[in-house]
């Protein structure tokens, strides 16, 4: 078995002009291309999920309910009977949130009878009231 960390050491080495084997670039490739999987099924699943909140927003003239400002992602606006649930930052494909240029953080509309569930950067509407749940973020990104 291959020892990755010194496997990409040697990578690093052979980045740097020094000697190395084919096998060393396909274990980086092959790590490359597993990150950008793990970022392009979180985008799919956030856009989904943007998607079906749809149902619960309304237009910004309309008073009844709250307008969501994410950190540096788009705002939107919950009817009545809902609040925001905006995501937080975290780690995701063993990168923070600051490298994830392609990932922005997003709000959805809760029902104001739940709590938001974070969990890495993702948000999700949990039963019961109560006081939002981010067990899922990493310690010290919040």
């Amino acid at each position: 078995a291959v020892d990755v960390d010194s496997a990409l050491a040697a990578d690093d080495a052979c980045l740097a002009g020094e000697e190395c084997g084919v096998e060393l670039r396909q274990l980086r490739g092959e790590m490359v291309d597993a990150e950008q999987q793990e970022l392009d099924e979180a985008m799919a699943l956030i856009s989904q999920q943007m998607r079906q909140n749809t149902k619960y927003e309304t237009s910004a003239d309309d008073e009844s309910g709250v307008t969501c400002h994410p950190e540096k992602g788009t705002a939107i606006h919950c009817g009545a009977g809902y609040k925001c649930c905006n995501s937080k930052r975290s780690f995701l494909a063993g990168q923070s949130h600051a490298k994830q240029s392609k990932l922005a953080l997003y709000a959805i509309c809760c029902p104001t009878d739940n709590h938001c569930k974070h969990d890495t950067i993702f948000v999700s509407c949990a039963p019961g009231a109560g006081r939002d749940d981010d067990s899922g973020v990493l310690a010290g990104l919040v």
